[in-house]
């Protein structure tokens, strides 16, 4: 018998054994199991919306920077659990640019987190914590894209309700101190 095969089944004998060690429950009993949705989500709530924007980039490589405009939009999803944002954007000459977001409450960490994907291949994640004294989000995240990795840091301050000022500098995965800025940028959304 192959290594893989005898992996399968001494898996499959475990799961057995440790499915029979489950209490037995009711549905009732799971029901009181859901957790209540924590407090801090409504934070969130300040993102809710459509928001326009117009900002400007200066990146690496790039003897001028680019201006783009873009539309965002931050909905609930998932009974509430999750922030979704829709956005769309002209990257200047360099095109179109689609993504999504997704925010939510991590408990353990007492962060939020945040997941982003866009249609050039970039996948990141990373934690946003709210200071009440500048109001503003502040994010520190780190991703990938098809020319590779990357740590960024940006914040999103409210100016009041229907304006954000924001920013975002990113820099290349290997460098931990984060000294070759590969982007720089900073826009303003207007809530619709």
């Amino acid at each position: 018998m192959n290594r893989s095969a005898v992996r399968t089944s001494v898996g499959i004998v475990l799961c057995g054994l440790l499915a029979g060690c489950m209490p037995k429950m009711t549905v009732e009993d799971m029901k009181k199991m859901r957790p209540q949705k924590p407090a801090e989500l409504e934070k969130l709530n300040r993102l809710v919306g459509t928001w326009e924007a117009g900002s400007e980039a200066k990146f690496a490589g790039l003897d001028e920077p680019m201006k783009s405009t873009g539309t965002s939009k931050f909905e609930w999803v998932l009974d509430g659990w999750y922030l979704m944002e829709t956005a769309d954007a002209q990257m200047g000459d360099v095109g179109k640019m689609s993504a999504r977001s997704l925010w939510t409450w991590d408990v353990k960490a007492k962060k939020f987190r945040i997941w982003w994907f866009d249609d050039w291949g970039t996948t990141g994640r990373g934690t946003v914590t709210y200071n009440e004294k500048c109001d503003c989000f502040c994010i520190n995240a780190s991703g990938s894209a098809p020319w590779g990795t990357s740590r960024g840091k940006g914040c999103m301050k409210f100016t009041d309700d229907k304006t954000m000022d924001w920013c975002w500098r990113e820099w290349p995965g290997w460098d931990a101190l984060g000294l070759f800025k590969v982007a720089d940028m900073h826009g303003t959304s207007k809530k619709k």
